[in-house]
């Protein structure tokens, strides 16, 4: 059984019992990440506490554990590192679920099929916050969230770059796929590698939320509007129907288009994909590849993306990040 396993067969993932909440913007907050890396995530490497390095049990095949896609189940195809600054995650992993505790690194590998923030008991899950690095071509995608009660509360994107991190990634996958002698060890001097770069990795904020909007929702917080588009703003990277707005702002779907329209001018859905195009223009500025900025902001098929993005854009993502980003010669 793998190291931290609590559960010997197989299972499904538990209901997801929280939501979302787009946290304040944090003025120190880069260098709040930086010094997770090189301070808590350097800590939890001690080989003399194997505890505090929580890894995946391997993949199960396609006949044992189904595939069925969930919108609250994550399915990557790169490698996640999680840091515990504080509190005990619990996190539901190809049918096992294991406990990560405060101060702990652990860390996924693509095509894992996971769910984070689990109840370990059959109480609440433990309030926790955990830094999350989506480890992507030359760059790291980080973000810090924590769970208090039934609110996620999720910080804003920075981008770490360095060229280094496609070839940690790639050796802590193929570690984790050969499971060879002494690969935790390896996995480790990998980790350890990743955070002292990162820690003094250029880096630049890819923000959910611009000031303008965050003034706005504040000022307008008693509005129904804002409350619309304070629900949008928290949830525009998962997929929505109009039923789940309107039941978030306590409203029949007809009386929410009625509403919106009168103070906005435009329906729910033209704001939510307004919101979307936005986070797409400032990922895309990124090096996350266009498939993963697609799944952030709600996207489940790449090309759709694509096609939604063209047209109200006018440029393809391709073209558009290559404006930011030109092919090398």
């Amino acid at each position: 059984m793998p190291k931290n396993a609590c559960a010997p067969d197989w299972m499904g993932p538990p209901e997801r019992r929280y939501r979302d909440v787009v946290s304040p913007p944090a003025d120190q907050e880069e260098e709040e990440l930086r010094t997770a890396f090189l301070t808590e995530g350097l800590a939890a490497l001690d080989p003399r506490d194997p505890a505090r390095l929580v890894l995946p049990p391997p993949i199960g095949p396609l006949a044992e554990i189904p595939r069925r896609r969930r919108k609250d189940l994550h399915l990557h195809n790169y490698v996640d590192v999680g840091i515990v600054l504080k509190g005990e995650m619990g996190i539901w992993w190809e049918g096992k679920v294991a406990r990560c505790p405060s101060h702990s690194v652990l860390v996924t590998t693509p095509g894992l099929r996971y769910q984070p923030h689990i109840a370990l008991s059959k109480e609440a899950p433990a309030s926790h916050t955990v830094v999350w690095l989506a480890l992507h071509r030359s760059c790291a995608f980080v973000h810090r969230c924590s769970l208090e009660g039934s609110r996620h509360l999720l910080s804003e994107y920075h981008c770490f770059t360095d060229p280094q991190v496609t070839l940690l990634a790639r050796s802590i996958a193929q570690e984790l796929g050969d499971r060879s002698l002494h690969y935790e060890t390896a996995i480790r001097g990998s980790l350890m590698c990743l955070f002292a770069r990162l820690g003094r990795a250029p880096a630049y904020p890819v923000s959910r939320v611009s000031t303008a909007d965050a003034e706005r929702n504040s000022a307008n917080e008693d509005a129904f509007s804002a409350r619309v588009e304070a629900y949008l703003l928290s949830h525009y990277h998962r997929p929505l129907t109009l039923q789940d707005i309107a039941r978030a702002v306590g409203c029949s779907r007809a009386h929410l288009c009625r509403r919106f329209h009168e103070a906005t001018g435009q329906t729910p859905f033209q704001c939510l994909k307004a919101l979307r195009m936005e986070a797409a223009k400032r990922l895309l500025r990124s090096e996350v590849p266009i498939g993963r900025v697609a799944e952030m902001v709600g996207f489940d098929d790449p090309l759709y993306f694509s096609r939604v993005f063209s047209s109200h854009i006018g440029e393809s993502p391709r073209t558009y990040r290559s404006r930011f980003h030109p092919p090398a010669s």
